[in-house]
């Protein structure tokens, strides 16, 4: 609740923005975040409306030179290197996993360095769909 608190505290600061997404995956989470909190659907919808999916839209509207249209293939296309060489989506949701299921070890939920992983990926995926969208926007 308080994570859902401070999300909504930072999106009420900049109204007008748009929140920047590469697919479907963080709209799906953020609206059942907030039908679990018991979010009014006026609320959800608003939020809806500011997500604006990059993905969608460069699938829609550009023919890439790369073998997918997934952020690792345009972003990699427009010289965006991942700070984690050879760490994919699949990997970091294998160590979201194993430290939300706790346990000991270096996977394990006490592990702050799997955790620092988990953060520099997803940092990293925000950061280039930033690339993409800049790249979108400089097209004539």
């Amino acid at each position: 609740e308080r994570l859902w608190q401070r999300l909504m505290r930072l999106l009420e600061a900049y109204p007008d923005w748009p929140v920047l997404h590469f697919g479907e995956t963080e709209v799906l989470a953020l609206v059942k975040m907030g039908q679990r909190l018991g979010v009014r659907e006026r609320e959800l919808k608003a939020l809806r409306a500011r997500m604006l999916d990059v993905h969608q839209r460069l699938r829609q509207h550009w023919w890439m030179p790369t073998n997918s249209y997934g952020l690792k293939a345009v972003a990699s296309w427009l010289g965006f290197r991942w700070s984690q060489p050879g760490v994919d989506g699949a990997r970091a949701l294998l160590w979201w996993r194993r430290w939300r299921l706790g346990g000991a070890g270096a996977d394990g939920r006490g592990s702050r360095q799997n955790l620092r992983r988990i953060f520099r990926y997803n940092h990293d995926d925000a950061l280039a769909t930033w690339v993409v969208a800049r790249w979108l926007l400089d097209q004539p």
